[in-house]
């Protein structure tokens, strides 16, 4: 299950409508894989990991400040996408996310994202 924007996104179905439908569609006009010009790092960061007693279940919380921005020069063939415009910013939040281990395989159960703030590259976040 992802957490994200107010909504929430269970199952491959779930996953699916959020990095797909979504994300892909309004941040990469559909396309698939890397993209020219376009940044998307999204770290998480200085991490504090719980396993629960079970050794089955655990928590984790960590920070991210992520860049993100599509450069001047990449091109779309769709001239009503926003992919072409110019654009670029900063964002910072908090993750608080659940795991299971399934297999001997740690998995995400939950990926809950909380954004804290958004700025421009120009203006910055102060």
């Amino acid at each position: 299950m992802v957490v994200f924007h107010g909504g929430i996104y269970k199952g491959t179905e779930g996953v699916k409508r959020l990095y797909i439908d979504n994300f892909q569609a309004r941040f990469v006009g559909g396309r698939n894989g890397p993209n020219y010009g376009f940044l998307l790092d999204h770290p998480q960061l200085q991490a504090i990991i719980d396993i629960d007693e079970d050794g089955l279940h655990a928590k984790a919380r960590a920070r991210s400040t992520m860049q993100a921005g599509l450069h001047d020069l990449a091109t779309t063939d769709d001239p009503n996408s926003r992919d072409h415009v110019p654009r670029q910013w900063w964002e910072g939040g908090i993750y608080e996310n659940r795991y299971v281990k399934e297999d001997g395989k740690w998995r995400i159960l939950v990926l809950n994202y909380h954004g804290l703030w958004h700025a421009n590259f120009e203006d910055g976040w102060a």
